[in-house]
């Protein structure tokens, strides 16, 4: 009975491709296999604000005035199946997908494994309460993968690695700033982690 039932389900309300809306295999699905092969990883960028460019050296911007995000890693650029994603995040509020991504990302940089995962939440994000905002979403998605407690910037935080994450990283200074907030609770180290650089 139930292998009936979703094969109605299938047929009446088939899975499609969140990027080309080409047929998937199963409605657990987002992205098809030839989609899912689009997704491009970004290489590591500036050495101090990560900007993606040829790696291990200083962008233009931090010749002039360095901003120091190190350790950070930015982890797609703002194209393709990501922005179909990252799209479908906000509208749905669906992180597991990019939560996984970030999690494949985060261990293969040199970061020491984190105690507590914190969302760069943003005062005013339209439409959005703070617990819905899509880096708190992937906050708690990463924090469930990496087996860690998600928390906002606390006493918590003392003495522990922290990774802060956001799912778009328009403005470094926005990304030094709360790195500084973080900073005030003395934090063992603070790594940032951005899903989409659009720099």
């Amino acid at each position: 009975m139930y292998k009936l039932v979703n094969r109605i389900i299938k047929f009446v309300y088939p899975a499609y491709c969140l990027h080309c809306d080409d047929e998937v295999g199963g409605s657990h699905q987002l992205l098809c296999s030839e989609c899912l092969e689009q997704i491009e990883w970004l290489k590591r960028g500036c050495v101090h604000c990560g900007i993606p460019m040829e790696s291990g050296r200083e962008c233009e911007r931090c010749q002039r005035r360095p901003l120091y995000l190190q350790p950070h890693a930015s982890i797609f650029a703002p194209m393709g199946p990501i922005s179909s994603l990252h799209s479908d995040l906000l509208q749905t509020g669906r992180s597991e997908t990019l939560a996984s991504l970030i999690v494949i990302a985060f261990s293969r940089l040199p970061f020491n494994m984190a105690d507590y995962v914190v969302p760069l939440l943003r005062p005013r994000y339209e439409g959005f309460s703070l617990k819905k905002q899509p880096a708190a979403l992937l906050a708690k998605g990463v924090a469930k993968l990496l087996g860690c407690p998600t928390t906002l910037p606390c006493s918590r935080v003392e003495g522990e690695r922290v990774l802060l994450i956001t799912d778009w990283l328009s403005d470094g200074e926005l990304l030094r700033l709360k790195k500084q907030e973080l900073r005030q609770f003395f934090p063992k180290k603070v790594y940032s982690l951005a899903l989409i650089d659009g720099r």
